[in-house]
């Protein structure tokens, strides 16, 4: 869900629609994910190797990545009952 408000938040900044756009990178994500998996172990690479591998490739990419994220507004959503 945070997500797509932020996708959304980046859609109003454009003035056009483009959350469609997010939602097929998500699934290429996920696709391209599976196919260097099925690499990794076509390869013979064990799944600990793999795994964190994985891990540190990712985790670089998304601390570099995270400059670019808008920035929040400090407002948390409430339940109705006030908890």
């Amino acid at each position: 869900m945070a997500i797509n408000a932020h996708g959304v938040e980046v859609e109003r900044g454009y003035g056009r629609q483009i959350l469609s756009g997010f939602h097929a990178l998500f699934s290429f994500g996920g696709l391209s994910g599976a196919l260097v998996g099925v690499v990794a172990a076509g390869a013979g690479v064990g799944a600990a190797v793999h795994l964190v591998t994985a891990a540190v490739v990712l985790l670089a990419l998304g601390l570099s990545a995270s400059c670019l994220l808008l920035p929040g507004n400090g407002h948390r959503a409430t339940s109705p009952g006030g908890a």
